[in-house]
């Protein structure tokens, strides 16, 4: 099912677009959480400031992870007709969401952007942080009714 061209075909320029849609997104995102955060750590004295500091690091992570799961897709994937599914095509999970999302921080943020190369040479325009997921990002609109989430 999953090897059907049809998937496959815009996938990369469709990414790229959705991860900048997810950017500014994001950027709202920050800005409540951020200032929920500081205001409770104001009111706790400081006492809150390492948690604040771990939800900021991993509210990207989050982010992705929670949309992929609830939606199949994080807003920018479903804004651009994209769908992340594991690679026997089904929806995934919370954990297999929050592992693509965190090895997509840590490799871009390690490699500074470098290894968003791996899809120009790869197979099915995957990513090195969906092939460590085993996940596969397909066009939602081309994905069998069986196949999309309940």
């Amino acid at each position: 099912m999953m090897t059907a061209p049809e998937l496959y075909d815009g996938v990369l320029w469709r990414r790229t677009l959705a991860f900048f849609i997810d950017l500014f997104l994001l950027g709202f995102v920050y800005l409540a959480i951020g200032f929920l955060a500081m205001l409770a750590t104001a009111l706790t004295f400081g006492a809150l400031a390492p948690v604040q500091a771990a939800l900021m690091a991993l509210l990207p992570s989050i982010y992705a992870a929670m949309t992929i799961h609830w939606f199949g897709a994080t807003p920018g994937m479903r804004a651009m007709n994209l769908s992340v599914r594991d690679w026997r095509g089904r929806s995934c999970g919370l954990a297999q969401g929050f592992l693509m999302a965190v090895v997509f921080y840590a490799s871009f943020g390690l490699t500074s952007g470098l290894i968003m190369l791996v899809p120009l040479f790869s197979d099915r325009r995957r990513a090195a942080h969906d092939m460590l997921a085993a996940t596969v990002v397909v066009r939602a609109a081309h994905v069998p009714a069986a196949g999309r989430p309940a």
